[in-house]
């Protein structure tokens, strides 16, 4: 299991239900990979902007980031360098 199918579940779920958050263990449940692969690609993702990352209390949620707000991300990435 790699990135590119965290990437099109949490794209997939995005389109069904935009307000829906998820976090690492629920992807790997969904997906069948194991929960430290799923964790690093959900890294993975949100340090080259194309997923959202929010925390509460201990947990980390991800949810996909539309190609605008991903674009829009980077830019601003690029201006602090």
């Amino acid at each position: 299991m790699g990135q590119n199918e965290v990437y099109t579940f949490l794209r997939d779920e995005y389109k069904k239900n935009p307000n829906k958050w998820f976090i690492s263990r629920d992807i790997a449940k969904e997906i069948g990979g194991s929960l430290g692969s799923t964790t690093n690609a959900c890294y993975n993702l949100w340090k080259h902007n194309e997923v959202e990352r929010k925390l509460v209390k201990q947990f980390y949620f991800y949810r996909w980031l539309p190609e605008n707000e991903q674009y829009k991300k980077k830019i601003e990435a690029k201006r602090w360098i």
